[in-house]
């Protein structure tokens, strides 16, 4: 808990200070497109400290839809040792003509911190396939995606040449593959 709460605090220094090294976002997001499970390949060292853990494998987030503006999140992951753990809260978009820009609040940790969608996938089944998401100051990143073996043979090549040209290249932002294996179990979507 205490090291979410000090990413938390890192995350809200860097969301109140100048966006220099801000993202381009997405200009439109569907909600309806975005709810469902998602599951995380990539992520780095930032994003990894909130979810405390270098060694979560298994991750997951899913929403689902409470208005065109908020949703409910519910992210769980495991650790190489077996321990499972995860966290709920909502994300919301604070102004619908910058859909890309949303907030997102989870349980036990402080206030909210930016969550920006900087590139959709194309969509497919009435989903996007992959959602990539850091914050204002390029911290954390999340590589999220609808269905890991179809993800790993359409688009891991290009995605990681997207991060590497986007600056997701230093120390502390690179990509950190999560592991995704056929013997992860996940939590039933109700």
């Amino acid at each position: 808990m205490a090291t979410k709460t000090l990413l938390f605090c890192v995350l809200l220094v860097a969301s109140l200070v100048s966006d220099s090294r801000a993202l381009d976002t997405m200009k439109e997001v569907k909600v309806d497109l975005y709810t469902g499970r998602w599951y995380q390949v990539y992520g780095n060292f930032w994003s990894n400290l909130f979810a405390d853990s270098q060694q979560a494998e298994c991750t997951t987030a899913t929403y689902n839809k409470i208005n065109e503006t908020y949703v409910t999140v519910f992210n769980n992951y495991k650790t190489r040792d077996g321990i499972e753990d995860s966290i709920n809260g909502y994300a919301f978009i604070p102004d619908p003509s910058d859909p890309g820009k949303l907030r997102v609040a989870l349980d036990g940790v402080p206030g909210d911190s930016p969550y920006w969608i900087i590139k959709l996938g194309p969509v497919v089944d009435g989903q996007y396939t992959y959602s990539v998401v850091s914050d204002n100051q390029m911290l954390a990143l999340f590589v999220l995606v609808r269905d890991v073996k179809t993800y790993y043979a359409l688009y891991d090549n290009e995605m990681l040449e997207y991060m590497e040209l986007t600056g997701f290249n230093g120390p502390v932002n690179s990509p950190i593959q999560v592991y995704q294996g056929d013997d992860c179990e996940y939590p039933k979507l109700n």
